[in-house]
């Protein structure tokens, strides 16, 4: 996996919660600009939003990432960057847990957050 430099997540109001139950590792987000040099300066920071998730967890390849995760919709991402999705596991390879319900549709800001690591336990809010 390759760094992000800088990116413009939505995080869900019960992250922690999220991280929890899915026995994530990082901070569960939805990348919405993702790649900057430096702190995004997008007027959305600090806003609210409602993130609501798709069924089927899915085998996310995309911008020298994979994961596992959910694809979602942000009514108030507008025009999409592309498709948008909350990783649940890093590098995964295994199976797929049909069994796994996605989470309900929640709140969430969206914040800056220093993606520069190649090790996302390592990304942190800004």
């Amino acid at each position: 996996m390759s760094a992000c430099g800088h990116s413009l997540w939505a995080v869900p109001s019960n992250y922690k919660e999220l991280a929890r139950k899915y026995n994530m590792k990082h901070i569960p987000h939805v990348s919405i600009e993702k790649g900057l040099p430096t702190t995004s300066h997008s007027p959305l920071v600090f806003g609210r939003c409602n993130i609501r998730y798709f069924k089927g967890l899915s085998n996310i390849k995309r911008d020298g990432i994979q994961c596992a995760g959910y694809y979602c919709e942000i009514k108030e991402v507008k025009p999409r960057p592309t498709e948008l999705y909350m990783p649940i596991w890093y590098d995964y390879s295994g199976g797929y847990f049909n069994y796994l319900e996605p989470p309900e549709p929640v709140d969430a800001l969206f914040l800056r957050a220093n993606t520069e690591s190649d090790d996302p336990t390592e990304w942190f809010l800004e």
